[in-house]
């Protein structure tokens, strides 16, 4: 995790584990929408921790990642860009951890990227909707 390791720190950006969000809420307070967080699903669906065997029980044959903004909630932040991948076949959560891994580490470094040129924004207008010049 990385924060700024004080408020009086100006730092525009962080990036955070959401499941140490997910025990305690304390780490987020304060960078809603100045933080950013990768999951192993595609948010909305399957929230919190176990995403992964939460879609291996409802059955779902797509997975991927979301990288989004962090807000209060758990999971619930605007969603910047999302990856896919089919695994029609998936019954393992370490097999579909491992087949997300190199989506995950390339698309957070994309929207890192993006954010440092300035490219990514939420919408004033819709402020679920996040806007991406390319």
């Amino acid at each position: 995790m990385l924060l700024p390791m004080s408020n009086s720190v100006r730092i525009p950006w962080s990036m955070e584990r959401l499941w140490t969000h997910a025990q305690s809420q304390t780490p987020s307070r304060g960078f809603s929408r100045k933080a950013i967080s990768r999951q192993r699903e595609l948010l909305p669906a399957f929230p919190g921790l176990r995403a992964i065997e939460q879609a291996l029980d409802y059955g779902v044959k797509v997975f991927g990642v979301t990288v989004h903004f962090v807000d209060e909630g758990v999971d619930t932040g605007p969603v910047i860009a999302q990856r896919a991948i089919e695994l029609p076949d998936a019954v393992n959560p370490a097999a579909v951890r491992e087949a997300l891994r190199p989506l995950e580490h390339d698309l957070l470094c994309e929207v890192v990227t993006l954010i440092a040129r300035g490219a990514v924004a939420i919408d004033p207008a819709r402020h679920r909707r996040v806007v991406v010049a390319r």
